[in-house]
């Protein structure tokens, strides 16, 4: 069980992307939490990307993949788990992956190439996972 994160981009208190003592990536989205090895971060990364581009319906990468749904809406699988996401969450989401990819992708370089490095944890930026919040891995 992770007891640190230090987060990494953060948009409030439930929205944000960590990395644990264990290496790997914390996607917080309200009450439910991801937690993902670094390349199928990238690959999540990659997809969310790809959806800056215009008339798509459905973009899939490896263990993941985005669907719009004709009510507006978006599900963004991550292996067999999916989160909602209206389209001003998917951009916030957007923003939140684009954000914190430098500083993961400099993390993960410390480290050799292998894994995220442990983080360098300071007061002001850990915390420990609420209350409610569940894994998926």
């Amino acid at each position: 069980m992770c007891q640190y994160l230090e987060i990494v981009a953060q948009i409030g208190e439930h929205q944000y992307l960590a990395c644990c003592e264990h290496g790997a990536v914390h996607l917080g989205w309200y009450y439910g939490a991801f937690h993902l090895r670094p390349d199928d971060f990238r690959r999540v990364a990659t997809l969310l990307e790809q959806s800056a581009t215009p008339h798509w319906i459905e973009l899939r990468g490896e263990g993941c993949g985005l669907i719009r749904q004709r009510n507006g809406c978006f599900q963004l699988w991550i292996g067999q788990a999916v989160l909602f996401l209206l389209e001003a969450e998917l951009y916030q989401l957007v923003e939140l992956v684009r954000a914190a990819l430098p500083t993961l992708e400099q993390m993960l370089m410390e480290n050799g190439g292998n894994s995220w490095s442990q983080p360098r944890l300071h007061s002001s930026q850990t915390k420990r996972p609420g209350d409610g919040t569940f894994s998926l891995n």
